[in-house]
């Protein structure tokens, strides 16, 4: 085929085919709050963006603006919540620090070396805006996401660590779940479907452990015709 050929083929071709997607443009932007030398994010929602400095202190990046500000609260010693030595917010909502911003958060009391969560109301009366969390017999509390009336999180006990609770802002109630996620094995040579970790998490038990039936073989060839 010549030439004239294939791009007359080409051209046909192309309404059946459909046209190519695009490929998706996707723009970076470096967020570096100023005077400082480590910036993370840890939420972002409608015109919010939360995060923090160093590890230390709270921070609010507000899109529309381009400006950072400590969040929920600007503090002396950097840390950005009333009483603490480091914070870190989460999860913000939708809406302006100003108006009906909401997020959760955690926080190392001054002098401690446990994390306690809050929940920061921006909508509440001054005085009345911070919720502390600290589920009943932890040592650390850890509060990352909300949505509506509920706040998720992560605990630690003496006995067990990082169990999951789940809050309920509209009653003020915990919800705890010791739930441990154990990694399952890939079938071996042998033909061993799970270990029995694995097993006794999918709800077998050890002794419920199979393996692949062994191929039958012959022990006599077959006489010939």
């Amino acid at each position: 085929m010549n030439k004239a050929g294939m791009v007359l083929g080409a051209v046909l071709a192309a309404p059946l085919l459909g046209a190519l997607p695009a490929e998706a443009q996707i723009t970076y932007q470096t967020l570096q709050d100023p005077g400082t030398t480590t910036t993370g994010v840890t939420g972002i929602r409608g015109d919010n963006i939360t995060g923090s400095y160093s590890s230390m202190g709270g921070l609010l990046y507000r899109i529309d603006t381009g400006q950072f500000q400590p969040y929920p609260v600007a503090t002396a010693n950097g840390a950005n919540f009333p009483g603490a030595q480091s914070s870190q917010p989460y999860s913000p909502t939708f809406g302006s620090p100003n108006g009906i911003l909401r997020a959760v958060g955690t926080f190392t009391p001054t002098g401690g070396s446990a994390d306690s969560s809050y929940i920061w109301d921006n909508a509440a009366a001054p005085g009345q805006q911070a919720t502390i969390l600290n589920v009943p017999g932890a040592f650390n509390t850890i509060a990352h996401s909300q949505f509506g009336n509920q706040v998720v999180g992560n605990f630690n006990t003496t006995s067990n660590t990082g169990t999951i609770f789940n809050y309920n802002i509209a009653n003020g109630s915990f919800t705890t779940s010791a739930c441990r996620v154990r990694r399952a094995r890939r079938p071996t040579a042998s033909g061993r479907t799970g270990s029995p970790a694995a097993l006794a998490w999918a709800g077998a038990t050890p002794s419920s452990t199979t393996r692949r039936p062994a191929p039958s073989r012959s022990t006599t060839r077959p006489a010939r015709a």
